[in-house]
């Protein structure tokens, strides 16, 4: 696709990722890329590091993809977007708000959709630890501003949700449940069980909120992160399931498993 140099990146490691999965037992490349289960991504890294312990050739291969994934991640996004999923949130025809944008990559690809989108964090680029480099892909990312105050200043947007960190960073994610009064909500990482957030943000969201569509973005190894969209219960809207590669599904239930970070 156009402009997006992260997804052409992504691409380039995708040998090496088939390779690594291959290694990790029997999980094809395509399944693996649909799946929407956090625990086969569980296994699948479960596995490699076994692989990593017990062969030299495949442990070096290994730590050079987990660089090279750790430098496009914190470069650009924590997750891929692609074509799919960036017409998915512009058919929605809203205006949106990301709170936790890091560089705003993705808001900038939204952009360039014709989506109004406002990107916002609580530290600049240069100061955010999650990030790599000085600057954002936009410049008018709205620094510094509680969750409260910016729910407040666009009270009119839906809210998009990028890689929730683990507690106690998580706690803007909670604010975001408890202030925000849209019907629209859409978050992109792994579901319950995998490194966004944690068991008890998702067990607030699935008590108030349902999951109507997921969207598989394109994957590294052992990481099974989505576009997630939740309307909350009773606002009856039906996911544009006609758009390629978007599942309607119900409500996602808890998936017991042992997280990981996906970084190491």
């Amino acid at each position: 696709m156009n402009g997006n140099e992260y997804y052409d990146q992504w691409q380039r490691l995708v040998p090496t990722a088939r390779s690594l999965l291959t290694f990790s037992g029997e999980f094809s490349w395509d399944a693996f890329q649909r799946t929407g289960r956090t625990v086969e991504s569980n296994t699948i890294y479960a596995r490699i590091r076994v692989a990593e312990r017990g062969n030299c050739e495949f442990g070096r291969l290994f730590r050079w993809y987990k660089q090279q994934r750790r430098r496009l991640r914190r470069f650009y996004a924590y997750s891929v977007p692609c074509s799919a999923a960036l017409q998915y949130l512009a058919h929605q025809e809203v205006d949106l708000l990301e709170i936790g944008c890091g560089k705003a990559y993705w808001a900038h690809l939204l952009r360039c959709e014709g989506v109004d989108i406002v990107a916002a964090d609580v530290v600049s680029p240069h100061q955010n630890r999650w990030v790599s480099g000085t600057r954002g892909f936009v410049s008018d990312i709205v620094i510094g501003a509680s969750v409260r105050t910016l729910l407040e200043a666009y009270k009119d947007r839906a809210v998009m949700l990028q890689w929730i960190p683990r507690w106690p960073e998580a706690q803007y994610a909670f604010d975001v449940l408890q202030c925000y009064q849209g019907d629209h909500l859409f978050v992109v990482g792994e579901g319950i069980g995998g490194a966004t957030a944690c068991n008890a943000w998702f067990q607030a969201i699935n008590a108030e909120w349902d999951c109507i569509a997921r969207l598989p973005l394109p994957r590294f190894v052992a990481i099974t992160d989505s576009l997630y969209h939740y309307v909350r219960k009773g606002c009856g809207r039906d996911a544009c399931d006609n758009l390629p590669g978007c599942e309607a599904l119900p409500l996602l239930r808890a998936v017991s498993s042992t997280p990981r970070n996906p970084l190491q």
